[in-house]
């Protein structure tokens, strides 16, 4: 087991308020007296070792967006795994980890929202453009194999399993307005959507 130094404990406290500050209330409402506050360190301190706010919130962005991408990322670039069977672990981990913490995607689209630079200065820092290679070289051999359809386009497909995946994370109260879904009916919702996406997805694309 890795024993932290003072140092880096305490910059991992100070990361874990700060994550849950900019969660709760993005960075226009985030306060750096309630984050030092939390951590239990005073705010000369919390300069010390972040700077300034905007610094801190780069680095908490980067470390979401980063949580984000590895759910998918390993199984994305695991060339061992058929194109179908990989569609369906993308969903299930997915909508598991959104479902274990709905917060995180309402703070990244708000954030993209307001200020759309973070997207490029994000996605520059993520290395998924080799993952998502070997994806599209997958779809591409399926295609030569007869048997995805000639028409798919892995951009599309990949953007249809994001897309499907989060809608009922981002509409989730409207959702269960809707369908009059108590708490434990939604979580059920979302289980069978597993199923449904990954059906949909691969029926889209399969040729029969």
């Amino acid at each position: 087991m890795k024993i932290l130094t003072t140092t880096t404990a305490t910059e991992e406290v100070i990361k874990e308020v700060a994550k849950e500050e900019f969660i709760t209330m993005g960075f226009a409402g985030a306060r750096m007296r309630k984050i030092a506050e939390n951590a239990k360190i005073n705010t000369s301190s919390l300069h010390y070792y972040f700077r300034s706010k905007e610094n801190l919130f780069e680095i908490i962005f980067a470390e979401v967006m980063n949580s984000i991408f590895e759910v998918i990322n390993n199984t994305l670039k695991d060339a061992n795994k058929d194109i179908f069977s990989k569609i369906g672990i993308i969903v299930n981990d997915y909508i598991d980890f959104h479902s274990k913490s709905p917060k995180l995607l309402i703070f990244i689209l708000n954030e993209f929202s307001l200020n759309p630079d973070r997207i490029k200065s994000s996605s520059a820092k993520l290395s998924t453009s080799q993952s998502f290679d070997i994806f599209t070289k997958q779809i591409e051999a399926g295609k030569k194999e007869g048997t995805i359809k000639k028409t798919v386009n892995s951009q599309d497909v990949f953007t249809d399993i994001l897309s499907l995946c989060l809608f009922q994370f981002t509409a989730g109260s409207f959702l269960a307005s809707v369908f009059e879904l108590d708490e434990n009916d939604y979580s059920k919702f979302i289980e069978r959507r597993k199923s449904v996406i990954t059906n949909t997805i691969i029926s889209s694309i399969k040729k029969e």
